[in-house]
Order: structure tokens, then C-alpha cells, then sequence
């Protein structure tokens, strides 16, 4: 009898690609290869199981394994259900952000693909109802005796045939490559973050994933009455002077993503096509139709991984790559494909060869791109739009940018290193040279039996200085570590504290935003920090000891602030509270005495100033959306909010500092202009400069 040794990893794969049953109508259509492909003559040979059976139940479980991981269901209804929930949310929530949304797709679609912009005309549309321009192809038009080509004869046709299904399968690709990289949110979640919209990539990452199990378990029913389109792409090729034309629709924005990246795709296809215009539109009314598109989907996404997905082939080489791919002669298209899909060594080199190609003329690509670069109508700029005219000034600007790090470089050498070098340089020793004659007192009261009868009778002699105080006590580490906390706490009583810092890390001006507290929001956000402690050794203890003068100021990260913050150095009186996030770069250090991670900084340096209000805006909430209000941002006489100071108009409200704090970091860049573009405030780098400047005219 033979033996037949299997791994246990490979044993449950196996056992896992046996359990889950491809759904019957599925099952009985690729048994009968009554699909999209058909018995494409793309497929490699298979000794066991057909080809294209084992790339759907490959998916097929891979889906349910998804399924399982979002816990979504896996009946049909409650999935179908569910779907329609999810999407009508989405939907809701995007309602209000659609332009930027679409400006969003056409940003993605430029990082991936790179394609000179003069070239196209796109028009990218968030809707309720998608509606096509032109009807729907559900079925082929096969044999139309309105076709506008006549062949010279059968091997003509035969040809042709050929061709529909080269074409068939390149659809197939087309729509597995729209699916994975729509999906891929890397494209694009920085957006979302950015703008606090984390909720949206969770509703979409549930409602890709139902949708791609629906469209295995659901059977399609397509007719021209009833197409069911959530998306649609129509793309019209330019001719001589005309720009290509794509434009696409959907109802959400990963189902608009996936049709514009199929509209690019199809049009990077479009290569493959026969010159004559005639025949090209013969062969695509034969190859290009609805009812075929879930059948492409179910098959594509397999497909395209399987043949390209792990060559990680960079989405900017795509246009070219695949544009080369689908050129190739239909018999030499289906032998490649064939070899690619098998792992054989000839479809390896194919697709290294293709690859080196490329790589060597991206120099040519890269000068496209910066071509193309100044030939955008519009650009996302963080959370605002620029025109072409705003890009020119943009640039100009970069003169300002220079001078902006002069500035940085010159607070970080005058005020933060010292700052740093005095933290860092201190043990706490500081404190303890005004009370190192208590030395023998605490022994006494505390660690009476820790420390040597003659130690103890020296520290008590009152003959001992300094420095001979402090090395009896290094015999004892625990006894100095906690001499040391007690001559700390002592010198906060007496507010006689030289330094009670201990540092933590530097806080990068381009990194994090920073909040302080203040009575007086407006004024800080009118003159800057103007009053300060200018000498970084008295910082341990500064409450009421600021003078009108520049120097260093206390904030905290705007991430962690929160409403005890407030209280602890505005006071119980609400009236009092408010406060002011800004830009500053920083040192953070653990501040003993407060017992709070407090962030240090030169005051006049700081930047980007937004006052932060504490009261009662009831008076300003439109009563047709008070519930809503209510629901979501909580009180309207107890919260905080940021308004312009000009127009009295408030921009955003919440109970919740925290929710106030992300709406300034998300949305800053959009009314900066609003909210502080009258700092009034110039710091010493500033004034020097001024100064040499009026030294050295003439």
C-alpha cells in the first residue's frame, strides 16, 4: 500500500476548500462553464478539478472567512438586509461632503496611475440615482445586421470570435483590478482620519465585504427596465485633437472609486482594440455587456491576483503594463496568460521582462507627471481646495517656508536647548540644597533603622555641608531617593522650587497642536503669548509670578487636554474658562508638583493661535435641527466652541473639549483664515530681523 505524507497545514487547507460549497446556481454554471469565460482558452490545463472551479471556490472561501471576521451574516436576506442599512448610512453621511468626495476619486486615480491630466477630460459624480447617458448593453449583440463592419470572410469571424474572448477575459481582469484596488484603503484613509470620518472606512469595509459575498450567493437578475446600477463609467476615446472623456457615477464613494478605476482601465485596454473603428465596435458589443460584469467580478478578482498580485507590480507601471499586455496578438495573448496563470517559467519571464521595461522609461513617465502636475484645475491641498492660480501663489510662498525653519532654528537654539540641557542636567538636586541641614531629622523620623548609628549621629553633628551630606546618603539609595522627593514637596509649599521637571521628549511644531488655558481666549489669539517667565530656572513655580514680558509658557498637548485642565488653572467658575490651541515647538517634562505632563515653550514663537470659547450658545442652534444637535454634540449652554471673532459666526460646538479639539487639527487649513489671520504679536527672531534690516538701509 502507498503512503501519502501531508502536512497538517496543507490537511486543514484542504479540508477548508472541501467544506464550503459554492453556492448551487454557481456550482451548476461553472460545472456546465456556463459563464462570463466560458472554457476561455486563457486557462492553464488542471489535473484535478477545472481551472476555473477551483479559482471560485478559492474566492468563495475566502469571502466566508471575511464574512466571519466582520461577523456579518451569512443568510442571504439578513446579509441583503444588512447591505441596504449600511449603504443608505453611508450614503447620509457622505450627502454633505459629496464634492470633496469626488475631488477625493480623482485624487486617488492620479496617485495610482499617474496619466498626464491633459490628455482626459473626468468628470467623477456622487448621486442618489445613477443614470446612464446611453442605454444599457445587458446582452451581447452578436450577429447584428446593424453592424457597421463587414468581414472579408469566415476566418474573419473566426478571428473575431477570437478576439471576444481575448477581450472577455481582459473584462474580467479589468474588474477584478477595480475591486481590489477600490478596496484598498490605503489609497485613501488618510483622508478620512484627517477629517475624523474613521466611521465611513467601517461602513464601507462591511458594505464591500457583503457586497462581494452577495455576489456569489445572489443570482443576477439584469434587464434593461431594471439594470439595479449602484455605479456606472461610460468612456469615450479621443481622436486627434479630442480629449478622451471619462465619466463616472455611484451612490457611495467605493462604488464611485471602482467604476472610475475601471473607466482607466478600460481605457489603458483600449490598446488591444483593432484600429479600424468599425470592427472595434463589433468586437465590443459582443465582449462588453451588463449581465456579463457579476460573472467578471466573481472570476477577475482571483484572476487578477493570482497572475499579477504577487508581483506587486507598482500601480504607475498599470497604464503601461497593461496597456502592453492586452496589445499582444490573441493566439500569443492566450499562451502568455496561459503560462502566467500555471507559474511556469515562461510566464515569469514575461512578466519580468515587461516589468524592466517599464522601469527603464519611468524617467519619461516622471517628466509626465511633473508635466501634467501643473496642468491640474484642482488640487486637495490637506483639507482645502486650491486653484491653479492659488498653486502659482502656493509656490511662491515656499520663500516664507524657508524663513518660517529660520525661525524654528532660531527659538530651538536661543530658548528650548537651554530649556533641554537644564532639564536633563538636573537630578533633583536643586531642592535639595535648602534643606540638606534636615538630613539627620528625616533619618530620624523615617529610616531610623535603615541607616548606621555614626552616619546618623554625622548627619545630626550640623557640622556637615553639602556635599558631605550627600555622600553619607548615596550609601543609602532609597534614603536619598526619598530625601530628595520630601525637599521637592517642600519647596512647592514654600514656593522656593528652583525645578520640578523632569523631561519627556521634544514637541515637533509640524507634529502636534498644543492648548493653554486662559480666561481670555480673544487676547491671546489677538497680541500672542505676551506675558512669560523669561528665566527657564524659576519654571518649577510660575503661577502668578508672569510678568509682561516675553518668555516661556506652559500648554499641554491638545490630544490629552481635557476638562479638568480647565478647572485646575482657570477655576470652578465656568465664566472663566476657555482657551487657545496653537502651533509651537516644545519640550514636554513630567511637572512634579501639578502631578500633569506639561509641554514648555518660547511664547512670542507660537503660531496658527485659535481661541477656544466655554458658555452657553442655545441662542444660536437652529430650532428645525435642535434634536439633532442634542443627539450629537450634547449641551448648548454648557460647551465649548470656536467662532469668528468678526463675523460672531460659531463653526463648531460640543460639551466635549476632545470633540472640539479634533475638529480645529481637521479642519484648521479650511478657516484658517477665519479664525486667526490677526496675531498681532512678533517674536524676538522677528524683531532682530527687523531691526538689522532698518540697521543696514539706506
Amino acid at each position: 500500500m502507498k503512503k501519502i505524507i501531508i502536512s497538517e497545514e496543507k490537511l486543514t487547507s484542504l479540508k477548508n476548500f472541501m467544506d464550503e460549497k459554492l453556492p448551487d446556481y454557481v456550482y451548476q454554471s461553472v460545472k456546465t462553464h456556463n459563464t462570463s469565460l466560458g472554457e476561455s482558452p486563457c486557462f492553464p490545463p488542471s489535473s484535478d478539478y477545472d481551472f476555473d472551479y477551483k479559482l471560485l471556490k478559492q474566492r468563495y472561501s475566502e469571502l466566508i472567512e471575511n464574512m466571519k471576521e466582520f461577523e456579518l451574516p451569512l443568510d442571504d436576506v439578513e446579509a441583503e438586509n444588512l447591505l441596504y442599512k449600511l449603504t443608505t448610512k453611508a450614503m447620509s453621511i457622505e450627502r454633505g461632503i459629496r464634492p470633496h468626495l469626488n475631488k477625493l476619486v480623482e485624487n486617488v486615480i492620479n496617485k495610482l496611475f499617474a496619466v498626464p491630466q491633459e490628455t482626459i477630460n473626468l468628470t467623477c459624480e456622487l448621486t442618489d440615482n445613477v443614470t446612464p447617458q446611453k442605454s444599457i448593453r445587458v446582452i451581447p449583440e452578436d450577429g447584428s445586421d446593424n453592424d457597421e463592419y463587414t468581414f472579408n470572410d469566415v476566418d474573419e469571424i473566426s478571428q473575431v470570435n477570437d478576439i471576444v474572448k481575448q477581450r472577455r477575459f481582459i473584462n474580467s481582469l479589468i474588474q477584478g483590478y477595480s475591486v481590489i484596488e477600490s478596496e484598498n484603503d490605503e489609497n485613501y484613509a488618510d483622508f478620512f482620519i484627517s477629517h475624523g470620518l474613521e466611521n465611513l472606512l467601517d461602513l464601507y469595509a462591511k458594505i464591500n465585504t457583503l457586497n462581494d459575498y452577495l455576489i456569489f450567493t445572489k443570482e443576477e437578475k439584469i434587464d434593461k427596465k431594471n439594470p439595479t446600477l449602484v455605479s456606472y463609467v461610460e468612456v469615450h476615446l479621443g481622436h486627434g485633437d479630442n480629449k478622451t472623456v471619462i465619466k463616472s457615477q455611484g451612490i457611495i464613494f467605493p462604488y464611485l472609486l471602482k467604476e472610475t478605476i475601471r473607466g482607466f482601465m478600460e481605457l489603458f485596454s483600449s490598446h488591444g482594440l483593432p484600429e479600424d473603428n468599425h470592427k472595434a465596435q463589433a468586437i465590443i458589443k459582443r465582449s462588453d455587456f451588463t449581465m456579463a460584469e457579476p460573472w467578471d467580478i466573481r472570476l477577475g478578482v482571483p484572476l487578477w491576483n493570482k497572475m499579477f498580485g504577487k508581483y506587486h507590480i507598482l500601480s504607475n507601471m498599470i497604464p503601461y503594463f497593461f496597456a502592453q499586455y492586452c496589445s499582444e496578438e490573441k493566439d500569443t495573448f492566450f499562451d502568455i496568460t496561459k503560462n502566467i496563470l500555471a507559474n511556469t517559467r515562461k510566464g515569469k519571464e514575461y512578466l519580468l521582462s515587461s516589468t524592466e521595461n517599464i522601469e527603464h522609461d519611468m524617467q519619461y513617465q516622471e517628466f509626465l507627471d511633473s508635466i501634467s502636475q501643473k496642468n491640474v484645475d484642482n488640487s486637495l491641498i490637506s483639507d482645502g481646495y486650491m486653484t491653479a492660480d492659488e498653486l502659482d501663489s502656493y509656490t511662491i510662498s515656499e520663500e516664507g517656508n524657508i524663513e518660517e525653519n529660520q525661525e524654528n532654528e532660531y527659538n530651538d537654539s536661543y530658548h528650548l536647548s537651554p530649556l533641554k540641557n537644564h532639564l536633563t542636567n538636573d537630578d533633583g538636586m536643586e531642592n535639595v540644597k535648602g534643606f540638606y541641614n534636615n538630613a539627620g531629622m528625616f533619618v530620624d523620623n523615617y529610616f531610623k533603622y535603615a541607616v548606621d548609628v555614626k552616619d546618623r549621629e554625622k548627619l545630626n553633628s550640623g557640622s556637615l555641608d553639602f556635599e558631605e551630606t550627600i555622600g553619607i546618603l548615596k550609601k543609602y539609595p532609597e534614603v536619598l531617593k526619598a530625601f530628595i522627593e520630601k525637599c521637592n514637596r517642600l519647596a512647592i509649599e514654600r514656593n522656593v522650587t528652583n525645578t520640578l521637571l523632569d523631561y519627556n521628549r521634544n514637541i515637533d511644531i509640524n507634529k502636534e497642536w498644543l492648548i493653554h488655558f486662559t480666561p481670555v481666549p480673544a487676547d491671546i489669539a489677538l497680541n500672542g503669548f505676551a506675558k512669560g517667565t523669561s528665566d527657564y530656572t524659576d519654571l518649577g513655580i510660575t503661577h502668578g509670578s508672569f510678568k509682561r514680558e516675553e518668555g516661556y509658557n506652559f500648554a499641554f498637548t491638545a490630544d490629552n487636554a481635557n476638562e479638568e485642565y480647565a478647572r485646575y488653572y482657570c477655576g470652578d467658575n465656568t465664566d472663566n474658562w476657555g482657551a487657545v490651541m496653537f502651533k509651537a515647538n516644545g519640550v514636554e517634562a513630567y511637572h512634579g508638583g501639578d502631578n500633569q505632563y506639561q509641554v514648555m515653550f518660547w511664547g512670542p514663537s507660537a503660531r496658527d493661535i485659535v481661541p477656544i470659547y466655554y458658555g452657553d450658545i442655545s441662542y444660536d442652534i437652529n430650532m428645525d435641527y435642535e434634536d439633532d444637535y442634542y443627539d450629537t454634540r450634547g449641551s448648548a449652554e454648557d460647551c465649548w466652541y470656536v467662532m469668528d471673532d468678526r463675523s460672531q459666526q460659531i463653526y463648531y460646538s460640543n460639551e466635549s473639549l476632545k470633540a472640539v479639539v479634533e475638529w480645529v487639527e481637521n479642519n484648521y487649513f479650511q478657516y484658517k483664515d477665519r479664525l486667526n489671520n490677526y496675531t498681532h504679536a512678533k517674536s524676538d527672531y522677528v524683531k532682530k530681523k527687523m531691526n538689522n534690516n532698518q540697521r543696514y538701509a539706506f
